[in-house]
């Protein structure tokens, strides 16, 4: 179905197409709505719906002449139409109107009317070129085109947008589009320039997003049943080429659009999209094309800020018995809204109701097609496809110290030319903790952030960094994290010297952090040493002793670090009975407790394996590689 998105343009779900199919449909569906004014059709038949919108109210509004409604039982009337275009003058208020009052109906209304335009204007065509003529009469003629276009619209209802890009090389010109080599055909469906609006509708938003996540020397191409896709970061391009023929009558279907997703550094994109339509019988046939070219505008916000549509329709017929009918006409919208309508020329014996239809139907195919086409391409550059955020921590971002502070610098570039892309950036803490510093306030590009870690080992903050510009939206997302809790044991031997007393130091240690990440523990060192100072010496004893220490967490080289220093508490070992001889005279004596003069302030790497136990502040001369377990 279509539906509306929030800013009021119709979206296309896949269903839509098949409901094309059940609305345009020519078999003999119960409760249809036929249309009784058609006399300035040249005798075509009422078109019919299966839905029944007999029950909505006549519309009219104050810019038709009087009493003639702009929609008569939901449908376009035969009194407007002939308002709309008096002798080659467009009226541009009633055509403005009547394009709003066909898109204020609900959904299904909506397409009705649409439907059945079209379907006018495909008949009415066929009429004024000599092509019924030349098939035979009027049914027959409604037959054919009904049945050709119903095999051209099964094969854009299995075309299948959302298939994978193969690689490909990127052209030098990027609306280049490989042309398909073949299609299929089958079932029936909707026509003309309807089926152009279903068809682009259709596939805008998943051409485009596919590549959203595209990386600047990204592109790709695919080629499936008829339809070519081509996509790269700055934009995508879509063509369909189908064909149907039904009892002579035979309809060359082709619509293309090419749509650039990033805007440049003035905030200008521009969108192209074409309709081509070749029906012939024999000799006989007509063309229309129609040409939608947008200039659109996005302001610092990284919003559409403003369009500008053009619009160029012409329509011939070729080669029957009154060759030499022909419709060339303009119509523009500015940036303001305002819009107008420049008949360059007609010719032939085209009725103003004919060339009213095909100025409706092409103000139509432009809001219908534009809003889709302008809508895929503001989601792409709004998605992060054209600028790339560096947000860079000045430390981190893991392995952090509880409550340790770190500046982010925030500098958006464009992913189509590597250009500061100005506008604002804004970070929010999106998880965990503990803050950003400013949050959720917009700051000039480049921008620079404080993030303050969590006060607890291993917690976790998460920052997402967003920049607007006029070249879109660029995204970026920092996990910090603080060192996570951890048992860290270490063994080792400690080969000391000081103040005369030289020995060997053994310990072994494990220390656990507390919940608040202090961490604590007690060394068990084995000691075996000798004095030896002026005339006194000491026999060599051993002994042991236990030392209370306490540590925290660091970052160093890259590297969590657990800085251990004591407690401040004398160690507790016992002191072990010894003999030291001064000046020949033997006096018993008791070995120092000497542990707490070798622990000063130890900076250990927190690696699993051997490491060095580097001492910054003991008055003790010692080295020593210890081996770290972290569990």
């Amino acid at each position: 179905m279509m539906r509306r998105d929030a800013r009021g343009r119709l979206s296309v779900g896949p269903a839509a197409l098949a409901f094309a199919l059940f609305v345009s449909a020519c078999s003999g569906t119960s409760g249809p709505v036929a249309r009784t004014d058609h006399s300035d059709s040249g005798g075509v038949a009422a078109a019919t719906s299966s839905l029944d919108v007999s029950t909505s109210a006549d519309v009219s509004i104050s810019s038709a002449p009087a009493n003639v409604p702009v929609l008569l039982d939901g449908l376009v009337s035969d009194g407007a139409l002939a308002a709309m275009v008096v002798d080659g003058v467009a009226d541009v208020g009633l055509i403005d109107n009547t394009v709003a009052v066909i898109h204020a109906l609900p959904d299904d209304q909506e397409l009705v009317a649409l439907q059945d335009l079209s379907r006018r204007f495909e008949l009415q065509a066929a009429r004024i070129s000599g092509m019924q003529e030349a098939v035979g009469d009027e049914q027959a003629t409604e037959t054919a085109i009904d049945g050709a276009w119903g095999k051209v619209a099964v094969q854009v209802d299995a075309a299948d947008p959302t298939v994978a890009l193969e690689p490909a090389v990127k052209p030098s010109g990027f609306t280049h589009v490989t042309r398909p080599t073949e299609s299929t055909a089958s079932g029936v469906g909707a026509l003309g320039v309807l089926m152009a609006i279903m068809a682009i509708s259709f596939v805008a938003d998943p051409v485009v997003s596919m590549s959203n996540n595209y990386t600047p020397d990204q592109y790709g191409e695919t080629n499936n049943s008829g339809m070519s896709i081509a996509a790269g970061i700055e934009g995508a391009s879509i063509e369909m080429v189908y064909d149907g023929d039904q009892d002579g009558v035979a309809v060359r279907f082709k619509t293309s659009a090419v749509v650039q997703t990033c805007p440049d550094a003035s905030g200008v994109f521009t969108i192209a999209a074409k309709v081509d339509i070749h029906t012939s019988k024999g000799k006989a046939g007509q063309n229309i094309t129609i040409d939608l070219n947008i200039s659109g505008q996005v302001d610092d916000d990284a919003k559409l800020a403003s369009k500008q549509t053009e619009t160029r329709t012409q329509w011939a017929d070729f080669g029957g018995a009154t060759a030499g009918q022909f419709i060339d006409h303009t119509r523009t919208i500015s940036s303001d809204g305002s819009s107008n309508i420049n008949m360059s020329r007609t010719g032939g014996t085209v009725t103003d109701s004919f060339v009213s239809m095909s100025v409706l139907l092409s103000a139509l195919y432009a809001l219908f097609v534009g809003d889709n086409l302008v809508g895929a391409a503001e989601k792409a550059w709004q998605s992060g496809r054209c600028v790339r955020l560096d947000a860079t921590p000045s430390a981190g971002p893991t392995g952090l110290e509880p409550g340790q502070i770190v500046s982010v610098l925030a500098a958006p570039r464009s992913k189509i030319d590597g250009a500061a892309a100005g506008g604002t950036v804004t970070a929010l803490l999106s998880a965990g903790q503990n803050s950003i510093d400013p949050s959720s306030t917009p700051l000039a590009a480049d921008a620079e952030f404080t993030y303050t870690a969590s006060a607890e080992e291993g917690k976790g903050g998460t920052v997402t960094f967003e920049a607007r510009s006029k070249r879109g939206v660029g995204k970026a997302k920092i996990d910090f994290t603080t060192s996570a809790a951890r048992t860290v044991s270490m063994q080792g031997a400690l080969n000391y010297s000081f103040g005369g007393s030289t020995g060997t130091a053994v310990f072994s240690l494990a220390m656990v952090p507390d919940p608040g990440g202090v961490y604590s523990g007690t060394a068990e060192f084995q000691i075996t040493g000798s004095l030896a100072s002026f005339s006194t010496t000491c026999a060599g004893a051993s002994w042991a002793e236990s030392l209370d220490l306490t540590g925290r967490l660091s970052h160093e080289n890259d590297h969590d670090v657990l800085i251990i220093s004591t407690i401040g508490e004398p160690p507790r070992g016992t002191p072990v009975p010894r003999v030291c001889t001064t000046a020949g005279i033997s006096i018993p004596s008791e070995t120092s407790l000497i542990s707490s003069t070798l622990i000063g302030d130890l900076h250990v790497p927190l690696v699993d394996g051997d490491q060095p136990f580097v001492d910054t502040l003991s008055p003790a001369t010692g080295t020593v590689t210890v081996t770290v377990t972290v569990t």
